[in-house]
């Protein structure tokens, strides 16, 4: 028998998290293939909070519990071109009206579909969980804190993250740049229902022959999403050419050989796909240079 909770809302979820020992859920897609026979579980899809896609002044936000399939089929809000094109490779149909990007995230494999993506988007998480209650005039209530983390910091190893057993993932907050140019490729053994033998997402914002911001991300050659913040300022202030970044990439892959791929071939196309990439801004910047 499975013991499992449904809370009514975000805050009877945060109260049973503080409560109890769970794991909470939305699509179990996970949990299907590795099911735990002795684990409580706490059932999240019905949360209308993490349930919302929605935009501010300076993000696009969406609900934990957001499957791939309403990122695709949505229309209030215009997300990034890359984030739906990794959804769209994300297993098959019955997955992605299952699977969650809260979900992807927490699982936290340098496998996962979505996170060079949101790795090379700048995205962040939102964490809620419940604060000491405080007195309000004759009652105690409880009142739910926040904790906002870059995604490169809340994801800390496989399958390793710092949510703590008490708090919930509850959004994932992406800046609104202006990519000019953007990339993403995620090599597998077949079109759906596989593995990353590994991924590459990479992401540009050139303005009048000027790169203005660079971001590269790979997936499957470490224990978690690569990316370096070094590399990428020495490429926008002309310290690297394409090249010399490729060679300062391949210092920084180091993937293992499984029953997917090898570490040699990982690490070869990797660098292809960011070489091309960065042969593409470059033209972008030249470009720009000789139109002005």
């Amino acid at each position: 028998m499975v013991n499992a909770y449904v809370p009514a809302d975000l805050g009877e979820a945060l109260r049973l998290l503080q409560e109890k020992t769970v794991i909470p859920y939305a699509g179990g897609t996970d949990i299907m293939v590795h099911p735990q026979a002795e684990a409580a579980y706490l059932f999240l899809r019905q949360l209308p909070e993490l349930n919302q896609i929605c935009t501010t002044d300076q993000y696009f936000v969406i609900g934990s519990a957001v499957t791939y399939q309403a990122l695709l089929t949505q229309t209030a809000v215009r997300l990034p071109d890359i984030l739906l094109q990794a959804c769209r490779q994300v297993a098959a149909p019955p997955i992605r009206n299952l699977g969650t990007l809260g979900g992807n995230i927490c699982n936290a494999s340098p496998a996962g579909d979505t996170l060079p993506v949101l790795y090379a988007l700048d995205a962040s998480v939102r964490l809620a969980r419940l604060e000491p209650a405080v007195r309000d005039c004759q009652n105690l209530t409880p009142t739910i804190g926040y904790r906002i983390l870059p995604l490169r910091q809340f994801i800390q190893g496989v399958r390793r993250t710092c949510r703590r057993p008490e708090e919930l993932l509850i959004e994932i907050l992406i800046p609104q740049t202006h990519d000019t140019l953007t990339y993403y490729e995620k090599i597998a053994s077949r079109k759906a229902q596989a593995i990353a033998k590994l991924s590459f997402a990479g992401a540009a914002s050139v303005s009048q022959g000027q790169l203005q911001r660079l971001a590269l991300a790979f997936g499957s050659v470490g224990v978690t999403v690569v990316r370096d913040s070094l590399i990428e300022a020495k490429i926008i202030n002309g310290s690297y050419d394409p090249e010399a970044a490729v060679q300062a990439y391949a210092a920084l892959l180091r993937p293992i050989t499984d029953q997917r791929s090898t570490a040699s071939y990982r690490k070869t196309v990797c660098l292809n796909l960011a070489r091309d990439f960065l042969t593409a801004v470059q033209a972008q910047v030249t470009a720009g240079r000789r139109g002005r």
